[in-house]
């Protein structure tokens, strides 16, 4: 990963408070902007017509030593054209920057039209190793222009790539699929929170599965849509992720089955992972079975399943294949309509692991008395239950402890 900048080569706004900045107030607080300075963080303050040129001017002093650039939250409060009009002067002034190895433009209200004015910065930058957009306001048109830009080094030297909070949906996505293509090195990756459908999702994880066999330890799909389709071929490149460290895939509509097919492939194709969240994906018993298997080999340390449909069924079957061979040092099935039974089952289950920290199970429904005996098992391990319903029902008729209901 890229080594943090020397603190003597960085330097950032020293502003109190949000600015919209003018000309003196930017020459004020840009004086000692100068060369020698490699990392600049230009962010919380907002950049005119007056004050952009200033700006331009500072970094243009530095910009034969600048390697780090985070230009997030630069033209907040400026009307549509002003912004562009900054952006425009901020980033011609960073274009001679040839040893650029980290941009982040991330909270800057965008669009196809910001990455228009964006365009001599982010083009031609053959030493980029990290770019962050995320809350941009990017929609369809502008995937292709990130992509043309971007590719313009093929392949590039990308480690960092993220995206998220965009409304890019299934076309934006695709459109940027070239670049995880066309980025060898690429370790960290985040796509989150873009609309992504199901074509996306497939295209995405082709564009990821070689990236999961060599290089990739950190990857973010979280609040995009799956479906079944989707579900499936992500399991499918899943099962070849052989230096994955961190799987986050909250809120993605995989569904029972297709968490099911993502443990699955995950027990032997990520032999390094150590956190793994499926929080939010209408897990059932049949999934929180194969999670548990998956917990059993030994090597998560992180476990996140809150926001799920696992009843006491759910947590019983997950209780079931949890093994003294488990490492689970956080395990958290909040609000997961779990009742009485399941709770103490699964607190009965994890109780003996050496190594767990926290089980967290507020906001489901566990009678009093039931929280009671699983306090004296956990102690401090159990977290808090400010929001469970010791009044509430179990959301499936009683069954038998010993029921196989999930079926493997």
């Amino acid at each position: 990963m890229i080594s943090p900048p020397s603190p003597m080569a960085h330097f950032s706004i020293d502003a109190t408070k949000r600015e919209a900045l003018t000309a003196s107030r930017a020459e004020e607080l840009l004086r000692d902007l100068s060369a020698g300075i490699t990392s600049v963080k230009l962010s919380g303050v907002s950049f005119g017509d007056g004050s952009a040129p200033v700006a331009a001017e500072a970094l243009s002093r530095a910009a034969a030593t600048l390697r780090d650039v985070d230009l997030s939250d630069i033209i907040a409060s400026r009307p549509e054209d002003e912004a562009k009009r900054a952006l425009t002067v901020i980033a011609d002034a960073l274009s001679i920057c040839d040893a650029l190895r980290s941009l982040n433009l991330s909270d800057n209200a965008l669009g196809a039209k910001g990455i228009r004015a964006l365009g001599s910065l982010l083009a031609g930058r053959a030493e980029l190793q990290e770019l962050l957009l995320c809350n941009n306001g990017l929609a369809a048109d502008a995937g292709d222009l990130i992509a043309s830009a971007v590719l313009e080094t093929a392949p590039t030297k990308l480690k960092k790539l993220h995206f998220h909070n965009n409304l890019l949906e299934t076309a934006g996505s695709v459109a940027l699929a070239p670049i995880v293509d066309n980025s060898p090195m690429l370790e960290d990756f985040r796509f989150s929170s873009l609309r992504l459908g199901r074509d996306g999702s497939v295209r995405i994880c082709k564009a990821l599965h070689p990236r999961l066999g060599e290089t990739l330890r950190h990857l973010n799909l979280s609040d995009n849509t799956f479906g079944e389709e989707g579900a499936e071929a992500l399991a499918d490149v899943l099962g070849d992720a052989a230096v994955l460290e961190t799987l986050l895939l909250r809120d993605d509509a995989l569904g029972d089955d297709g968490v099911q097919a993502v443990c699955k492939a995950l027990v032997h194709g990520a032999p390094r992972l150590f956190k793994l969240d499926v929080s939010g994906n209408e897990m059932e018993a049949g999934a929180a079975r194969q999670l548990g298997k998956l917990v059993s080999v030994g090597r998560l340390t992180e476990v996140l399943a809150e926001d799920n449909e696992l009843g006491s069924s759910g947590a019983c079957a997950l209780a079931r294949e949890i093994s003294e061979e488990a490492r689970v040092e956080v395990l958290d099935v909040s609000s997961s309509e779990i009742g009485g039974r399941g709770a103490l089952r699964l607190a009965t289950a994890v109780q003996e692991l050496e190594g767990l920290k926290t089980l967290r199970m507020d906001a489901n429904c566990i009678p009093r008395s039931v929280v009671e005996q699983v306090e004296e098992l956990l102690g401090e391990r159990l977290g808090g239950l400010e929001e469970n319903d010791e009044e509430g029902e179990e959301s499936e008729e009683e069954e038998d402890e010993e029921d196989e209901d999930a079926e493997d």
